[in-house]
C-alpha cells in the first residue's frame, strides 16, 4: 500500500537559503532539511519506529545553523550541516515556545507542568464530569545551542510564561500571567544573567521601567502579536497606542 508523508510543520531561515520540515510517515516522525540552490532534501533525524513520541515546535535559527524541536516533552537541537545532536533538556516537565536568539547562539523556551482536572457542571448534579488539562506555572530557561547549563530568566513560581521574543542577541521579552490571572506583565531580561524585571504591567498597562527599553518591548510585543494574528486569521489586525504620561499608558485592541 502507498504511504505518502504528511508535513505538519515547515520553517525557513531568515538569513540563509535553508528550510526544515517535519515529515510524518506511517507514524514515524523525522526532521528533514534542504539548502539552496540545489534544494536536495535529506533527513536530519533518523527515528525508525512509531514510539508514540510527538515531534513538534520546529524552529530554525536565523542563520540556518541550528534546528530545534520538542520531542517527548524535551527540547533537542541538531546542527544543520552535520546533524550533530544535542539533547537540551531531560526533565519531567513540558517544554515549548522555542525561540532562537538573533545570532543563533542561544535558545529560549518555556517550561510548565500540567494536571488533569475534572469538573461537574451545575446542571448535571455531579452525574457528568468533564475532564480537562490545566497548565500550571513554569519558567523561561535559556540554553546554549550546542548544549550546556541553562540560565533561568526571572524565575517566579506564581506565573505562567508565553510568547518569547528577542530584543537583541542577549535580551528576551515575554509575557507572563499569574496563576489566578489577575496579573499580566511584559518582562525584559538579560538572557546571560537571568536578571530582569516587568516593563509593562496590566492594570491599565502601567509603565514600570526605563522608557526607551519599554518602547522597545512594546514594539517587539506588537510584532509578536501581529504575527500570531496573521497565522490565526489574516483578516484580523492589531491596533495599539502609546499615551504619554507618568506613568505611560499602553493599550492593545484586536480588530475584526
Amino acid at each position: 500500500a502507498l504511504s505518502f508523508p504528511f508535513i505538519p510543520e515547515l520553517v525557513s531561515a531568515e538569513q540563509a537559503p535553508r528550510i526544515a520540515w517535519i515529515s510524518l510517515q506511517r507514524g514515524v516522525r523525522n526532521v528533514w532539511v534542504a539548502e539552496g540552490p540545489e534544494w536536495k532534501a535529506r533527513a536530519l533525524t533518523r527515528f525508525d519506529r512509531d514510539d508514540g513520541q510527538e515531534l513538534t515546535q520546529l524552529e530554525i535559527s536565523r542563520d540556518g545553523g541550528w534546528v530545534a524541536f520538542v520531542r517527548g516533552g524535551d527540547v533537542w537541537t541538531r546542527a544543520f550541516a552535520d546533524g550533530r545532536e544535542v539533547r537540551v533538556t531531560r526533565t519531567p516537565v513540558q517544554e515549548g515556545g522555542l525561540s532562537w536568539s538573533p545570532d543563533g547562539a542561544r535558545l529560549a523556551y518555556t517550561t510548565s507542568t500540567s494536571k488533569r482536572v475534572e469538573e461537574a457542571p451545575e446542571y448535571s448534579g455531579s452525574k457528568i464530569r468533564l475532564p480537562y488539562v490545566e497548565r500550571q506555572s513554569g519558567d523561561v530557561p535559556v540554553s546554549p545551542a550546542g548544549g550546556g547549563p541553562a540560565t533561568a530568566v526571572v524565575p517566579d513560581s506564581t506565573f505562567r510564561e508565553y510568547g518569547i521574543s528577542w530584543l537583541d542577541a542577549t535580551h528576551v521579552v515575554f509575557q507572563r500571567v499569574s496563576d489566578d490571572t489577575t496579573r499580566r506583565d511584559i518582562v525584559v531580561a538579560d538572557a546571560t544573567t537571568g536578571r530582569g524585571a516587568p516593563i509593562v504591567r496590566m492594570q491599565g498597562w502601567r509603565l514600570l521601567g526605563d522608557e526607551p527599553q519599554a518602547r522597545a518591548a512594546f514594539g517587539a510585543w506588537n510584532a509578536l502579536w501581529e504575527g500570531a494574528l496573521a497565522v490565526h486569521d489574516r483578516r484580523l489586525t492589531l491596533e495599539s497606542s502609546w499615551q504619554e504620561g507618568n506613568p505611560a499608558q499602553v493599550t492593545w485592541r484586536v480588530l475584526a
